[in-house]
């Protein structure tokens, strides 16, 4: 799932635009299919309280170019429960961005926080993957960790929104499997298009973070 703070910026097809900027129909550049339509944008609202509660609710800081030139392009804030495409062995997977920190050491987690967090959650039918601050990331997955978000289930209910999606984009890779990968490097794809490959079946279940 995409989460993302209020000051990240996606590629639609005619240039970077605030993700505060989008609303359902819009269109966005997507790794596999090119531009396609936002289902919907929802946002959660989080104040110091939470935070300081609920360490696992804290953002994840990406720098600049710390997963290759330009990706991020900008500093980059996400919720640690995206998934971001990264390269294993040879092959394309999703990691997730708090282990992007805590095992990869190419991010940190912000513990300690100025202001209160704004995350954005980009819906997107099919499924896909986005780029946001220049880094692939998957769009949102309402699968139960993320329904843990405080007030995101009532709300997806209220829409019609709470079936999971029925699969993932690319293979995940958990904390378990990351840790007996040979070689985990940020995944080089700048283009996007039409990707031969179906969607990647068996991988529709929510991986635990480890």
């Amino acid at each position: 799932m995409a989460c993302f703070t209020a000051g990240s910026r996606i590629a639609p097809p005619e240039g970077p635009q605030p993700l505060t900027e989008l609303r359902p129909g819009d269109l966005v550049l997507t790794l596999d299919r090119g531009p396609c339509p936002v289902r919907d944008v929802l946002t959660t609202d989080l104040d110091h309280a939470t935070l300081a509660r609920r360490p696992e609710l804290r953002p994840v800081v990406v720098d600049p170019s710390a997963l290759g030139p330009g990706r991020p392009d900008r500093r980059m804030h996400l919720s640690p429960q995206p998934w971001v495409l990264m390269q294993a062995d040879g092959r394309e997977v999703l990691v997730h961005a708090r282990h992007l920190a805590e095992e990869l050491g190419l991010a940190r987690i912000q513990n300690r926080r100025p202001n209160p967090l704004h995350y954005i959650h980009l819906l997107m039918a099919p499924h896909a993957l986005v780029q946001v601050d220049g880094v692939w990331s998957e769009s949102f997955h309402a699968g139960p960790e993320m329904l843990r978000m405080p007030g995101l289930a009532r709300r997806l209910g209220a829409k019609g929104l709470v079936a999971p999606c029925s699969a993932r984009v690319r293979p995940l890779l958990p904390r378990a499997d990351l840790r007996r990968a040979d070689a985990v490097t940020p995944c080089d794809r700048s283009e996007a298009g039409q990707d031969p490959r179906p969607p990647v079946a068996g991988h529709d279940r929510q991986a635990s973070p480890g």
